[in-house]
């Protein structure tokens, strides 16, 4: 379950985070001076966070052991984290 869970999760966030990006990206260029683009900082600050998260997010992993993990492994086929078009 935490592997599955850990792998939800970081899928998540990763939307999250391209959504964010995508705004920053549009607030910056719809903006017209300098004073317009606080918005964009707040949304690239919260992606920083996101990715922060993301980060830490492995240390909970890490609490699975390889036993652990080679127990469920068989049930994840071929597929893998690593498939995500978002990693």
């Amino acid at each position: 379950l935490l592997f599955i869970i850990q792998h939800q999760t970081s899928e998540l966030w990763m939307k999250l985070a391209l959504h964010e990006l995508r705004g920053a990206r549009a607030a910056v260029a719809a903006a017209t001076s300098t004073h317009d683009l606080p918005p964009a900082f707040k949304m690239l600050a919260r992606v920083s966070r996101i990715f922060e998260q993301l980060v830490h997010a492995w240390d909970v992993l890490a609490t699975l052991t390889p036993s652990e993990y080679s127990a469920i492994r068989p049930y994840l086929g071929s597929s893998s984290g690593f498939q995500s078009w978002q990693y």
